[in-house]
């Protein structure tokens, strides 16, 4: 940054102007906890899967995810992480809408970020 006004200043100086114009910009930076988010969606699926007719392995199963790795995204979400397209096959093996899953888990997400 001291370069460039530097050049500015030897610029100004040299073209005999008197005055530096400066822009500022600013900008917001939105931080989305992606820990808490995959917990909180990993405790959703896992609800409702419970609540349905079905086990775990058999939406495993369904949807094309080997047990042990399904097993590691359900009860450790902060290090496996689910995928859309595995969100996406859940919601349908289960009979639930995809877009209403992201909606309510992030109402959770929010409502516990408030808690805080």
């Amino acid at each position: 940054m001291d370069n460039l006004l530097k050049k500015t200043e030897c610029c100004n100086i040299h073209l005999g102007v008197s005055r530096l114009q400066t822009i500022h910009l600013e900008s917001t930076v939105i931080h989305m906890d992606t820990n808490t988010y995959s917990k909180i969606l990993a405790n959703y699926i896992a609800e409702k899967i419970d609540a349905s007719s079905k086990s775990k392995a058999e939406v495993a199963r369904e949807i094309g995810v080997p047990w042990t790795s399904f097993c590691r995204k359900i009860d450790h979400p902060t290090s496996y992480f689910f995928t859309v397209p595995e969100v996406i096959a859940i919601c349908e093996s289960l009979g639930i809408g995809f877009i209403e899953t992201l909606q309510k888990v992030e109402a959770l997400a929010d409502r516990e970020a408030r808690n805080e």
